[in-house]
C-alpha cells in the first residue's frame, strides 16, 4: 500500500525563531518596543527643532543669513530689538515648537505634530499665521526678498534621519532579546 501522508520536516533556525517569538509573547511586545523607540526619536527631533531655532540654525548644521538691512531697521524701530535678533519675531513659532506633541492614538501609530489649531494662530492682529510663518522661514519668500532659513529638514538630518530611527529600533529589539 502507498503512503499518501505528507511529512514536513523543520530544518535550519526554526527552533531559534520559535524561541525568539516566545520572548515577545506575540506581536504586542514587539510593537511596544518599536513605538517606544519611535517616541524617543521624535522627542530628540523636537529638541533639535527648538535648539535649531534658538541658534539661528547653527545647532542643526546650517547658517541662516542675517535679516536684510531694511528689515533690521524696521525691527529696531518697531520692536526696539537688535537688527540681528531673528528670534524676537519668531517667538510664537518657538512657543509652538515647545508644545509639539508626541502622541500614540492607537497601538500602531505615533503622531508628531502641533497642538490642534495652533497652526492658524497669528502673532498679532493681521499678522501671519504660524503655518505661513513657518513656511516662509523654511523656504523663503522671493516677493519679499526673504531668504530661506530651513529648520525641519536640517534638524531631521541632525538627529540621524530614517537610518538613525531604524538603528534605534533595531538596537532596542536586540537589547530586549539579549536580556529577556
Amino acid at each position: 500500500m502507498i503512503d499518501n501522508r505528507l511529512e514536513i520536516t523543520k530544518f535550519g533556525e526554526w527552533q531559534r525563531a520559535f524561541n525568539l517569538l516566545d520572548k515577545f509573547r506575540g506581536k504586542d511586545r514587539l510593537i511596544r518596543i518599536v513605538v517606544n523607540s519611535t517616541k524617543r526619536f521624535a522627542r530628540s527631533y523636537k529638541t533639535a527643532l527648538i535648539t535649531g531655532l534658538l541658534t539661528d540654525g547653527s545647532s542643526v548644521g546650517v547658517q541662516w543669513e542675517p535679516v536684510s538691512p531694511k528689515y533690521g531697521d524696521y525691527k529696531e524701530r518697531v520692536y526696539g530689538t537688535s537688527r540681528s535678533d531673528l528670534l524676537y519675531a519668531s517667538s510664537n513659532y518657538l512657543v509652538q515648537l515647545q508644545k509639539l506633541q508626541v502622541t500614540q492614538p492607537n497601538q500602531y501609530l505615533v503622531k508628531f505634530g502641533f497642538v490642534r489649531g495652533s497652526l492658524h494662530t497669528k502673532s498679532r492682529r493681521g499678522g501671519l499665521s504660524l503655518a505661513k510663518y513657518a513656511n516662509i522661514m523654511e523656504y523663503g519668500h522671493a516677493g519679499r526678498n526673504i531668504k530661506a532659513r530651513p529648520l525641519w529638514d536640517p534638524a531631521f538630518r541632525k538627529v540621524g534621519g530614517f537610518s538613525k530611527l531604524t538603528m534605534k529600533i533595531e538596537r532596542d529589539v536586540n537589547l530586549y532579546i539579549r536580556y529577556h
